[in-house]
């Protein structure tokens, strides 16, 4: 008989759909522990509003390994479904006292006289544990005709040749993952008992239960009725006594003694390989056993890439703890001794922490951190390193120098800069210095610090978060390359470090040469995270010298990276995005940058202060050309973020701050204060401060003193540096602006074509976009003496004039730009701006890939509609309808 079920499960239409594909093969398995569903599923299937046919039923019992009643109850659920004719052979068959062949031939044969195809549903087959059955089972599927579509639900994969039916296609498979319900099923079934919860509650008990049907019905009668199901939530584990009792009565007591053992004392740990399986019950055939438990679906499933890993559901795993604790507590030190000794073997510090820990070993976990935290902090780990140091006991870490320095490094590495100076104080204090006999000078001479790698390497990370190499003392002096283990992870963190350093400072041929180091290391050792940081940081100082190709492939180059590890709102991320930010500014893509400027804030750790300081500036030149709320937004992110630096920003940020706060005073109409901000009698200006200097001289009308602020940028001394490629843009650019004030046409002529040399390789756009109605007339006038990097300029020039179309009014247009009367076609108006440069027809008609007589055909339109009868003055006319 169809079982009937005593409540109306939850509909599940998706499982259905695989069940009706499935029955139109021979097979349809349905495998999965207990409690996941089978039979509910099921029947939900075969009663429901569009059942699949005629259904015979067969829930199999212990007794049914013998062959007699087994096929007994098949004959009796063929003949219950009424498919089975009143005279053909399995109206008469009964099961002899043997199943041999003839019965299995006759059956078979009885089966190709059945009037329509019927759904043979055997439920529960795992209980029928009988090799007999079991054979006769695959004869049945090697020889029934299409008119039996057989459905089995079991707990175990039964021995039906399964690969051969997966291979021939004649297989459809419905298991654990399938089963499990989906977040929508699981609050469609709470709802159903009356149960609502928060969508972060229901997140949860879905990913406690991890869809388990029967966990989750459990749990639903449980709090059916409860004033606050959230708590129950909240306290919802594998000890809970109705989901303890369904483990315990369903699958705990149905495993033999050894298994029951192996289960309990492997429990401790999270996830199991053969190895430590056998390091936990001193076994050695750990691995063998975790796939039979995975097999017989056992609350066991494989994981990783290899399948060599495994682990159990969560609520079996803590009821095996509950039962471990119970039965076996006086062992649990010890097991936890052994996962820690095998997992730090095994280089998983992280976990061999935690169990020495479970285990109440202070020594053995103190140890391990203090051999370990280096692959922590390599891997990215500062939290977990920073939670494993606080669960020691607190008077332990202040009195043990090794352990104080681990405590600030973790600190470090979060970007805590107060809490990790405090900690390195403990550290020196705790520090005991003893004499070790007579120095070469015949005094008493210190013992040398235990920590001192430690120490070294908490130098660098301070010189990193404050932006100042010389910080770091002679940790800057990077430790020659160690032999092994974690002396690995430590050269490649020094060298990560002090690169970053060395970038704040200004150092950038040092910085590049220790980042590259850094991703060398990183990748060679398998520390992603290190070199995602280093990759991001190498974009950023390619960004600052101006290289803005390599700043984009760096910077992409490491998002790539850290999305394929999963690590996308990493702090490690923050050095790319802040790179990519700039490189889409000076290529004039604003929007592009403001998202990539707010992905660098929101990655950079919060004590991060030389790149917050740097997104500060590089938000400020962003702003500095909109309007002036904005400017003023941005001045007190900059003023906020130059206060956190405490009054010392890194030597690379310090002018370029200053440079931006001025720009930003400027922009928001207060000329006065951005020169006064720029007056430094006592010494020269920096050249980014010089720069902004002299287009404010430019711009209240003193040329003269612009050509002499820009004239160190501009002298090409032997052994004087030549500035980033940035300001050597804006130099000339700014140069040309006061030669145009000072009419020197020539010299700005000059100027314009140097600029536009360095520009055009990297393609800087946003420079002569800022530069407005001035920079408009000179590019203009390049192209009437140039015919050099037209693309570019005649690009630019189209930019300029759609910003000065949005800035200006109707009513402030000149009475001669009025509307054409017959527009240019598109085509026009490409010759048209070949018309604004120096080429000839036959070379425009070149550059076009058309004849010459087509240009002549559009120059004379031009003319034409523009009212003219020149070339120059149909540019001219062009111009003053802003066409050009």
């Amino acid at each position: 008989m169809v079982p009937v079920p005593r409540w109306q499960p939850v509909a599940r239409q998706r499982l259905f759909g695989l069940l009706d594909e499935g029955t139109r093969g021979p097979l349809t398995l349905l495998a999965a522990p207990a409690g996941y569903g089978k039979t509910l599923l099921m029947t939900s299937w075969t009663t429901g509003a569009r059942p699949p046919g005629p259904v015979a039923w067969v829930r199999v019992g212990p007794g049914d390994h013998h062959p007699p009643q087994f096929w007994a109850h098949v004959l009796a659920a063929l003949r219950g479904a009424e498919v089975v004719p009143p005279d053909g052979l399995l109206a008469g068959l009964s099961p002899q006292v043997e199943i041999g062949d003839g019965f299995l031939h006759t059956f078979v044969a009885g089966l190709f006289e059945l009037r329509r195809p019927v759904v043979l549903i055997l439920d529960d087959l795992h209980e029928a544990t009988g090799q007999a059955v079991v054979g006769q089972l695959r004869f049945l599927l090697r020889h029934a005709p299409s008119q039996l579509r057989l459905v089995v639900a079991t707990r175990s994969d039964p021995p039906l040749a399964l690969h051969r039916l997966r291979v021939a296609g004649q297989l459809s498979e419905i298991r654990g993952a399938d089963l499990a319900f989906t977040v929508e099923e699981t609050a469609a079934l709470l709802a159903d008992h009356g149960v609502a919860l928060s969508g972060e509650e229901l997140e949860t008990l879905w990913r406690r239960t991890e869809g388990w049907a029967a966990g989750l019905r459990l749990a639903a009668l449980s709090m059916r009725g409860q004033s606050q199901p959230g708590r129950f939530v909240a306290d919802l584990a594998g000890d809970d006594r109705a989901i303890a009792g369904y483990l315990v009565e369903e699958v705990l007591a149905a495993q033999p003694p050894e298994l029951r053992r192996f289960l309990l004392r492997t429990a401790v740990a999270d996830q199991l390989s053969g190895d430590l399986a056998d390091a936990l019950t001193g076994g050695s055939n750990g691995a063998r056993i975790l796939a039979r438990l995975e097999r017989e679906h056992v609350f066991t499933s494989a994981t990783g890439p290899n399948r060599a890993w495994y682990r159990y559901h969560p609520l079996f795993a803590e009821l095996l703890r509950a039962e471990l604790r119970y039965e076996h507590a006086g062992e649990l030190p010890d097991l936890h001794r052994r996962a820690a000794t095998w997992h730090a073997g095994n280089g998983q510090p992280v976990r061999a922490v935690r169990h020495a820990l479970a285990a109440g070993d202070v020594d053995q976990a103190a140890g391990l951190l203090t051999a370990s935290w280096a692959a922590m902090l390599a891997q990215g780990q500062a939290g977990v390193l920073a939670e494993l140091v606080s669960r020691l006991p607190g008077e332990r870490v202040r009195t043990t120098p090794e352990l104080a320095v681990v405590a600030a490094l973790s600190r470090l590495a979060l970007g805590k800069l107060e809490e990790a100076d405090a900690w390195l104080g403990l550290a020196a204090a705790a520090e005991p210095w003893r004499a070790t006999g007579p120095t070469g000078r015949g005094g008493p001479g210190p013992r040398p610090p235990r920590n001192g790698s430690a120490m070294r390497l908490a130098r660098l990370y301070r010189a990193r978060l404050v932006g100042d190499v010389a910080d770091a003392g002679p940790a800057a002096r990077v430790p020659p390359a160690l032999a092994e283990g974690d002396d690995d992870d430590r050269r490649t963190l020094s060298h990560a470090l002090l690169g970053v350093a060395q970038l704040w400072s200004g150092q950038l041929e040092e910085a590049a040469a220790s980042l590259e180091q850094a991703r060398a290391d990183a990748d060679r050792t398998g520390r992603p995270v290190v070199a995602i940081g280093a990759t991001g940081h190498l974009a950023l100082l390619e960004a600052v010298r101006g290289r803005l190709g390599r700043a984009t492939e760096l910077g992409l180059l490491a998002t790539e990276q850290a999305r394929r590890v999963d690590w996308s709102a990493s702090p490690q991320l923050a050095g790319a995005h802040l790179a990519l930010a700039v490189a889409a500014y000076h290529r004039d893509d604003l929007p592009a940058a403001t998202a990539a400027l707010d992905r660098a804030t929101r990655t950079a750790l919060a004590g991060d202060r030389p790149l917050r300081l740097a997104a500060a500036v590089l938000g400020a030149w962003v702003a500095a050309g909109t309007d002036r709320g904005d400017a003023a937004a941005a001045l007190g992110r900059l003023d906020g973020a130059v206060a956190a630096t405490g009054g010392r920003p890194p030597r690379l940020l310090a002018a370029a701050a200053r440079a931006a706060r001025a720009k930003l005073l400027a922009a928001t109409g207060d000329e006065d204060a951005a020169l006064a901000e720029l007056d430094r009698t006592d010494a020269s200006p920096a050249p980014v401060e010089a720069l902004v200097l002299a287009r404010l001289q430019v711009a209240t009308g003193d040329p003269a003193a612009a050509g002499r602020t820009l004239a160190p940028l501009l002298a090409d001394e032997p052994g004087q540096p030549a500035p980033e490629l940035p300001l050597a843009i804006a130099a000339h650019l700014t140069d040309a602006l006061a030669n145009q004030e000072l009419a020197d046409h020539a010299a700005a002529a000059r100027a314009m074509r140097r600029a536009l040399d360095l520009a055009v390789p990297e393609d800087y756009r946003r420079v002569f976009v800022e530069g407005g109605a001035p920079v408009r007339v000179l590019l203009a006038d390049h192209l009437h003496r140039d015919t050099t990097h037209h693309l570019l300029v005649g690009s630019l020039l189209e930019r300029l004039r759609t910003e000065a179309g949005r800035a200006a009014s109707p009513a402030g247009r000149s009475a001669a730009a009025g509307p054409l009367v017959v527009p240019l076609s598109e085509r026009e108006q490409v010759v048209l701006r070949y018309l604004s440069s120096r080429l000839s027809a036959g070379e425009i008609a070149e550059e076009l890939y058309v004849s010459l007589n087509t240009v002549k055909t559009h120059i004379k339109s031009i003319y034409r509609k523009l009212d003219t009868n020149r070339r120059w003055d149909a540019v001219k006319r062009a111009r003053q309808l802003q066409l050009l």
